[in-house]
C-alpha cells in the first residue's frame, strides 16, 4: 500500500501473485508506482504463516520504458528493521548483512515504513539531480562532437561550391536586400497590430509579463518565496530590453491596452527583418551568388512560420537573428584568411544568442570548438587565443547563470 494522505485502502494498493509451494522460493517483485506524492509505504508481504527474508527494498525509475532501471533509493541489511516497523501476524522482526528476516504467524503479516520520509525524499531529489547532470553532460558531449563533426562537412561542401560557383551570375547593390527587409518588416508590423490574434504566439502572455516588468522599471524579474512567477523570467533580457523600450514609447503615445500589448511585436519584425539581411550576405560569402542569395533570403520571408514568429511577442526571431550574426563572422573566419578578428565576432555573437535564450548554447558549443580547431598558430599562442574565444563567447551566458544563482541563493 502506498499513502497519498487518504488512509490506506485497496484503491492505492499494487498486489503480486506468489504460487504456492512447499519448498523455499525465491523471487524478484516489482510494483509500478503511481505518478503521485507518496508519504508512506505498507507491504504485506505474504498470506500465510512461514518464514520470509526480504533482501532489499528499492525505489527506481524505468527509464523511459526502456528496461534501463535507475535505482533511487535503497533499503538493504540493518537498515530495513531500523526503518520499518513490524504490524499484525508478524512474531519475529530482525535484520542483518543478508537481510529482513521476518515470521509471519497469520494470513496477513505486514509491516511499514517508520523512518523519516522527508530524508528520503531528499536523497531522491539529490539522486536524481545527479543523473540528470550526468545525462546533460553526456548529450553536452554527443552535441559538441557530432555538431563539430557536421559542421566541418558543412564548411568543406561550402568549399567545393565556392571553387565550383557559376561565375557569370550577374552582380546585383546590397540595397536590394534592405528593400526586401524593409517589405518584410512592413508586413510583419501589419500582421502584428491587425491579423495575428493576441496570444497566438506561444507563451506570448507571458513574455509580454517580462517585457511590461522591464518597461515599468521594476529590473529584472525576482522569485518571491510563495509568489508565482512565468516561466519566462528564467531567460535572459537581451530581446526584452529592446522590447521593453518600444512599449515604454507606446505609453507616452497611448493607454490603449490594445496596442499597448501589441506594440513589443515590432522587436520581433525588426529582428526578422534584420535577419533577412544577414542571410543574405551569409549566402552571398558562403556560395559568391549575389542574385541567388537574395533570392533565398526573400523566400524565407514567404516562410509562414518565420512571418507568423515575427509578429509576436517571443525571442526566437531574436535569437535567430544573433545566431545568423555569429554563424556570418564564424563563417568568414573560416574562408577568408582565418582573421582572428572574426573569430572575436564570432564569439562575441554566439555570447550575445545565448543572452537572448540558453538554448543558443547548443550551437555555441561546437561552434567555438571548431573555431579553436581551425586557428592556423604555434600551439603555444593558440592556447591564448582560444582562451579569449572561450572567454568571449561564454562571458554573457556565465554571467546570467552566476546571476540566476546568487537569486535563488537568496531566496
Amino acid at each position: 500500500w502506498y499513502e497519498l494522505g487518504q488512509g490506506g485502502n485497496e484503491r492505492n494498493s499494487l498486489h503480486a501473485n506468489i504460487q504456492a509451494t512447499n519448498k523455499t522460493a525465491r523471487a524478484i517483485f516489482m510494483f509500478e508506482a503511481p505518478f503521485a506524492q507518496i508519504q508512506g509505504l505498507q507491504i504485506a508481504p505474504g498470506t500465510r504463516p512461514g518464514r520470509i527474508r526480504i533482501k532489499s527494498i528499492r525505489l527506481q525509475h524505468e527509464f523511459l520504458r526502456l528496461g534501463l532501471r535507475v535505482p533511487l533509493y535503497t533499503w538493504s541489511g540493518a537498515d530495513l528493521a531500523k526503518n520499518f516497523q513490524p504490524g499484525q501476524h508478524i512474531s519475529d522482526f530482525s535484520s542483518n548483512k543478508d537481510g529482513l528476516q521476518l515470521t509471519s504467524i497469520g494470513n496477513a503479516p505486514s509491516f511499514q515504513f517508520d523512518g523519516d520520509w522527508s530524508a528520503v525524499q531528499s536523497a531522491i531529489a539529490r539522486t536524481v539531480v545527479q543523473l540528470r547532470l550526468l545525462l546533460q553532460l553526456a548529450f553536452l558531449v554527443f552535441v559538441l562532437v557530432g555538431g563539430t563533426l557536421i559542421i566541418r562537412l558543412v564548411v568543406r561542401l561550402i568549399r567545393f561550391y565556392q571553387h565550383n560557383a557559376f561565375s557569370s551570375e550577374p552582380r546585383i547593390s546590397h540595397a536590394w536586400i534592405w528593400g526586401v527587409a524593409l517589405i518584410f518588416f512592413i508586413k510583419a508590423c501589419v500582421l502584428a497590430f491587425w491579423v495575428t490574434p493576441w496570444n497566438e504566439i506561444p507563451d506570448e502572455g507571458s513574455h509580454l509579463w517580462y517585457v511590461q516588468h522591464l518597461g515599468s522599471g521594476h529590473g529584472l524579474p525576482l522569485r518571491v518565496p510563495g509568489k508565482r512567477i512565468t516561466a519566462a523570467a528564467n531567460h535572459p533580457p537581451a530581446y526584452y530590453a529592446p522590447a521593453a523600450m518600444i512599449w515604454k514609447l507606446a505609453t507616452v503615445v497611448t493607454d490603449d491596452k490594445d496596442i499597448l500589448n501589441r506594440a513589443p511585436r515590432m522587436a520581433a519584425a525588426l529582428a526578422g527583418a534584420l535577419t533577412l539581411a544577414v542571410l543574405y550576405h551569409l549566402l552571398r560569402l558562403a556560395s559568391g551568388c549575389p542574385l541567388s542569395s537574395l533570392a533565398f533570403a526573400a523566400c524565407v520571408g514567404f516562410i509562414p512560420m518565420f512571418s507568423h514568429l515575427s509578429s509576436g511577442v517571443n525571442n526566437d526571431t531574436t535569437l535567430t537573428l544573433f545566431v545568423s550574426l555569429a554563424v556570418y563572422f564564424w563563417t568568414r573566419f573560416l574562408l577568408r584568411g582565418k582573421a582572428l578578428r572574426d573569430a572575436h565576432y564570432a564569439a562575441f555573437w554566439l555570447s550575445i544568442a545565448c543572452f537572448t535564450k540558453l538554448n543558443a548554447l547548443l550551437v555555441a558549443a561546437p561552434m567555438l570548438a571548431m573555431l579553436i580547431y581551425e586557428l592556423e598558430s604555434p600551439w603555444k599562442q593558440r592556447i591564448r587565443q582560444g582562451g579569449v574565444v572561450i572567454a568571449v563567447g561564454s562571458v554573457c551566458p556565465v554571467l546570467w547563470m552566476f546571476w540566476l544563482r546568487y537569486h535563488r541563493a537568496l531566496r
